[in-house]
Order: structure tokens, then sequence, then C-alpha cells
């Protein structure tokens, strides 16, 4: 017997980076996110030999750990050592003394460096695979909250909330973000409204992955130093995310897409590293051929971006981005967040 979990990974539409401190310390930050049908997987078996013993098919990383000393928060499977301490201390489980250890096999859809909260995803993924192993009952704010404070504060990574509470619930959603606090708000959309906005965007591989630390060092930066001229378009990034919840609920889907460029452009502001000559290229060479609105996925200097595109020139629109070695990717609206089931077959996926 064992527990396999998966939680989706997310696309935002405006409002990034107003749910990164200190802005959302002083101010209320808002993202419009919606997550697809890409996955982290976590899976978790008994194994006859003590210890946690780890393969991450992301990293191409083995690991066993015997003691809580090795659970440290260095090399690349830092977080994963981190979600694993965590689940030890708070709740007074002693994994590394039982007679027999776990098997953890990790693996996701999307690389790191995506733009589509894919370490976030995997903490959030792996968390809900430990907390149904080991029978410990938290709602959705608590795992969001629980991977929050994992990435964020322990282990210092930058960035905001949005990524780990959007694999948490799931679906199209308004998120606001205020002095540590996170207020989820799901979005009733039509079916009908979905399929024609799923029919629409088409989403492309820049051909570069990024880890987004430097970009948001970067970015708080220039934030704490040159606060008086960054701060409206902070402001304005909160009022598109709600500009563009409006236009989705209303079905304005041609006004939803103007506006993804407006997000996109007005984010530029945040730092000069977010937009890079291929970002830039990609951008205007979809604008020329096709698309009504884009933005970048994520922090910004590579990986994925989203267009929304004219029915009638999507043709066109795809072979040029094949063209610029942009490749585009078929994906699907994921309305539910983590989930956890049990499995038979296996005892030993590592």
């Amino acid at each position: 017997m064992g527990i396999r979990s998966k939680a989706p990974f997310r696309i935002d539409f405006a409002g990034g980076g107003t749910d990164v401190a200190p802005y959302c310390d002083e101010f209320k930050g808002a993202v419009l996110n919606a997550t697809i049908n890409y996955f982290a997987y976590v899976t978790i078996t008994g194994a006859e030999e003590k210890g946690i013993h780890v393969n991450s098919l992301d990293f191409d990383e083995y690991a066993h750990f015997y003691t809580e000393d090795d659970l440290d928060n260095e090399g690349p499977l830092g977080l994963v050592k981190a979600t694993l301490r965590e689940i030890q201390r708070k709740n007074d489980i002693d994994i590394m003394d039982s007679d027999h250890g776990i098997n953890v096999f990790i693996h996701s859809d999307a690389p790191p460096g995506s733009g589509l909260g894919s370490s976030s995803t995997v903490c959030v993924t792996l968390l809900g695979a430990l907390l149904d192993y080991y029978k410990i009952p938290l709602t959705n704010y608590e795992i969001g909250e629980l991977s929050f404070d994992i990435e964020r504060v322990k282990l210092g990574i930058k960035g905001g909330s949005q990524d780990q509470f959007a694999a948490t619930f799931g679906g199209f959603n308004f998120m606001e973000f205020y002095q540590g606090k996170t207020i989820v708000n799901p979005l009733r959309i039509r079916h009908e409204t979905i399929n024609e906005l799923q029919y629409s965007l088409v989403m492309v591989y820049t051909g570069k992955s990024r880890m987004s630390d430097g970009i948001l060092d970067e970015q708080i930066r220039l934030y704490n130093e040159h606060r008086e001229d960054v701060i409206e378009y902070y402001h304005r990034a909160v009022e598109l995310a709600n500009e563009l919840k409006n236009a989705l609920l209303k079905e304005d889907l041609l006004d939803f897409a103007r506006l993804l460029s407006q997000a996109y452009e007005n984010k530029n502001h945040f730092c000069d590293r977010i937009k890079s000559d291929r970002i830039a290229q990609v951008y205007d060479m979809a604008m020329e051929n096709g698309a009504i609105g884009g933005r970048i996925m994520g922090a910004g200097a590579g990986g994925f971006m989203l267009f929304y595109v004219d029915y009638e020139k999507k043709r066109h629109f795809l072979k040029t981005m094949k063209d610029i070695e942009a490749e585009p990717l078929n994906f699907a609206f994921e309305e539910r967040g983590m989930q956890t089931w049990r499995i038979r077959n296996g005892e030993n996926p590592c």
C-alpha cells in the first residue's frame, strides 16, 4: 500500500508580483490565476530499510536520509528535505527511528523555472502525500500556509503565495494578499466561457527556463530603493487583476485579451530584467502574427508565454511560433487542486 498525490500548475493572468513582500505588507495585492492539466506527482510507499529514500526525476537526484541532520536546506533537494523536516517536527512523527522507512518518488510535467509555479506545486504535492500517509488532517488554507512557510520562510526562497494556494485549491481564482494573509476567491465561470478561453489561448515555451530568485531580488531592491517611482505600477497591476476578473465574469474575452498585454507592459516596469531580448522577440512576433494580447508567465526572463489568438489566424500563428523555436504547449484548464489516493500496486517506485 502507498499514497500517490498530484497538484496542478497554474497560469497567472495579472497581478503577479503584488503577492510578494514588501508590497503586500503595505497594500493589498491581488492576482487572477487558473490551474492547468500539468501536474507535480509524488508517490510514497513503505521501505524495508530505515530512513527516507528520495528519487527526484526532475533533478535526476537519488538520495538517502537517515537522521534529521541529513534534512538540511542544501542542494537541489533542499525543498524536499525542508518539507520532510517540517512534517517530522510539527507532528511528532519520528520517521527516522521507525523500523521501516519510506520511499518518496517525485516528478513533474513542467521543468523548474517554467514560470508555472513548479517548486511551490511540488511542495504542496509532497505535503499532500505525507499528510495522507501519516493521517494528519489539514485544511486547504493550512496546507497553503505551511507550504508558504517552508518555501519562503524556512528556505528563504523569494516569491509570493499565489503558487502554493493555486496548487492547493485549483480552478479559476481571484486571490488577495495582505500582511501575511491570503484570501482565495473561487470564480464561477460558465463552461462555455472556459471552453472559448481555452480554444483561444496558446502557451509557448521560449526555449529558456529561468529561476526567479535573481529577478525577484532585483524587483524587491528596486521597490525598496525607488518606491515612489514604481509604486504606481504595482497599484496598476492590482487594478488590472480586477479588470481581467471582471472581463472574464462578463464574458468579454476580447477585452480580456487586450488587458493581458496591458498587464505584460505594466509588469515590465517592476524590473528591467523581466523583458529579455528573447521574450521581446517572441512577444513582438506573436502580436504581428495573430495574437490579440499576451504576457509572460511567472517572474520573467524565460519560461512560458501566454497569448490570446484570433481563431482565423491561429494556424499561421502556430507556424510562426515554431519558426522561431517557441514551441506551443497543449493544455486544458483543471478545476481540481491537490488530490491524493491510495495505490496497491508496487512497493518500491524508487
